[in-house]
């Protein structure tokens, strides 16, 4: 059976995560600024602009990175991909590359539901560990739910449709 693949709405991504997408981002500004502020005292550059305008490029390239990048990237979905090794999430969180996994033998039960978050209703893969700890997928315009359903009962699980 092939995998089935969908991508996660960012607008969820958003909704998911409570702290804005630049939370960590003031540390990484204030660390390239001091990187380049470093650099121009060490390296030896004839032709460098002097040190005021070298601070303000410091401030500007530091805001750049550690503030705009991680705001750019809550713009782009995450890839879901569920396969016969387990449920696969792929995207960026904030500033990096976040790799989620779940294998088969950690998840109890499998469950189609719809969330409000933020007043406004999304359609979502729950996963429940033994433990009855829970990770919610969300699913985009076009959610997969009868091809998710065959691949589950592929691989010896159900899938419950829950009204949440």
């Amino acid at each position: 059976m092939r995998n089935v693949r969908w991508q996660e709405p960012a607008a969820f991504k958003r909704a998911t995560d409570p702290s804005p997408p630049w939370t960590g981002g003031v540390v990484v500004a204030m660390a390239i600024a001091a990187l380049v502020l470093i650099a121009r005292a060490v390296i030896p550059a004839p032709n460098a602009p002097g040190w005021p305008l070298m601070i303000l490029i410091a401030v500007g390239c530091g805001l750049a990175i550690g503030l705009f990048m991680p705001w750019f990237t809550s713009l782009f979905p995450s890839e879901v991909i569920v396969s016969p090794k387990g449920v696969n999430r792929n995207g960026f969180r904030g500033m990096f590359l976040s790799i989620q996994f779940w294998p088969w033998d950690e998840i109890a039960r499998c469950s189609v539901a719809t969330l409000e978050l933020n007043g406004r209703p999304f359609k979502v893969l729950l996963l429940a560990n033994a433990q009855g700890e829970q990770s919610a997928i969300g699913f985009g315009d076009r959610a997969p739910v009868d091809e998710l359903d065959a691949f589950l009962q592929s691989q010896n699980k159900r899938l419950d449709r829950l009204a949440v």
